[in-house]
């Protein structure tokens, strides 16, 4: 049983870039496990990705993968959802509003969200230009590629071979050059990447941070970013030192108790903004903290429990598997080959009767039993069940609605059928949907 593990190890100096390069090693091959770089490339084929794509989140919910996904996200994000259906034997993009009305017709190849500013990036003919939310094209189709302007002034365009930036009214900001560019984040810097090393440029395009990573994320909200260098995973702050030296495994978020997961040499700790390890790495598994203060970590022997922000054992280590505690309190655990749900005094609040779950979203989860999938409120009352033709639902995104999925033979292929519900487990559409926006859909399917 663990105890008062908030053991402090010493911090090594900080280092310069410039410094850990002279003393760097042969990097290893970049770790799976590692934050992955958000960035705009080119769309991948869309009938592979549907293939693929829904096996695989049948496989991740039916294994009881513990994928990791901290931050929520809303499924009709500024009220509009790009979805894929079927017009006259083909496939388009178009915008499902939160009525289930096809609010923008589906007339274009791909489609993105719409950003702050009202514009959403689509592509048209081959070139990507941007609509506003009438459906009416504000900046022409001219783009090889493009991303969004999500909450900035600028969005990332793709010109022979090359990415740059955009104002509003279409005009080069910035001009193309860079072999990959993310958005602006709110700090006013944007991730680039260029001969394979990445950096950071601000709205002029003037670097900040000159591209010396092979791997990095956008800045966060305290004003840090995640680098991967000479092997390992480190912290920046705005000015490109070195808050956390590169050093681990894996990286995750800081949570709201300024503890951040890491992993190295095989184990998970929790480290704080300096760096110094506040919970010794001695996990074989673990994930961040939820926001009841508790996070799930794994025994040598592969047992689950849960750890205050002092290492604390709260939960003892009872469970063969378990998911992190949701906002709702409960947390999804694997008892005697099925799953239930907990709350943070231990308690069995909804009876382990399942054999697959996800976590509770907006106060709705979706379960796997002998009858097929179905949601559950956090009382384990069904709220919707789908029958056998159902291959699979989904948790529920921040503003209240999930993605239900079923495959139905067309010609001689089948496809999937996706149905959007509410909470009370009402289908709120009427066009066939045969696939939403990629990041929705990844969240939206995850445990």
């Amino acid at each position: 049983m663990l105890s008062n593990m908030n053991m402090q190890t010493e911090q090594a100096p900080l280092l310069s870039p410039e410094e850990l390069a002279s003393n760097a090693q042969t990097p290893h091959e970049e770790d799976e496990l590692a934050p992955k770089k958000k960035m705009h490339k080119p769309m991948w084929a869309l009938l592979a990705l549907l293939l693929i794509g829904f096996i695989t989140f049948v496989i991740l919910l039916l294994a009881n993968v513990n994928v990791q996904h901290d931050k929520s996200t809303v499924l009709f994000d500024k009220g509009l959802l790009p979805v894929l259906i079927e017009v006259d034997d083909d496939y388009r993009w178009g915008y499902l509003n939160e009525d289930g009305e096809l609010a923008i017709a589906a007339e274009y190849e791909a489609a993105h969200a719409f950003s702050a500013n009202g514009l959403a990036a689509v592509c048209k003919d081959g070139k990507w230009g941007f609509i506003n939310k009438k459906g009416e094209c504000v900046i022409d189709f001219a783009f090889d590629d493009a991303g969004s302007f999500g909450k900035s002034t600028l969005a990332a365009i793709k010109q022979n071979g090359s990415w740059g930036y955009v104002n509003r009214w279409g005009k080069l900001a910035i001009n193309p050059q860079f072999d990959e560019a993310g958005e602006f984040s709110q700090d006013g810097l944007a991730l680039i990447c260029i001969n394979d090393e990445y950096g950071y440029i601000n709205r002029h395009g003037v670097y900040t941070i000159p591209p010396q990573f092979e791997q990095a994320l956008p800045f966060d909200d305290d004003g840090y970013a995640a680098v991967y260098a000479y092997g390992c995973w480190g912290l920046i702050d705005k000015h490109g030192d070195y808050a956390v030296n590169p050093q681990f495994d894996e990286l995750g978020d800081f949570a709201k108790n300024g503890l951040a997961l890491v992993r190295k040499g095989g184990k998970y700790g929790y480290i704080d903004r300096n760096g110094v390890y506040v919970i010794s790495p001695t996990y074989a598994y673990a994930e961040g903290f939820a926001k009841c203060g508790l996070a799930l970590v794994c025994s040598e022997d592969g047992k689950y429990g849960y750890i205050d922000k002092h290492g604390n054992l709260v939960l003892d280590y009872t469970y063969e598997d378990a998911l992190s505690f949701a906002d709702c309190g409960l947390a999804a655990v694997y008892t005697e080959g099925k799953w239930g749900y907990i709350n943070t005094e231990g308690e069995m609040v909804v009876s382990p009767t399942f054999d697959a779950v996800t976590t509770f979203t907006s106060g709705v989860a979706a379960v796997y039993d002998e009858d097929g999938f179905a949601h559950i409120n956090t009382n384990g009352v069904k709220i919707a069940s789908y029958g056998e033709d159902c291959m699979l639902a989904g948790r529920f995104t921040a503003d209240g609605y999930a993605l239900v999925v079923y495959y139905e033979q067309s010609g001689g292929d089948f496809l999937p059928r996706i149905d959007v519900i509410d909470t009370d487990g009402q289908i709120i559409h009427t066009q066939k949907i045969v696939y939403v926006l990629a990041e929705d859909l990844e969240y939206a399917m995850t445990p």
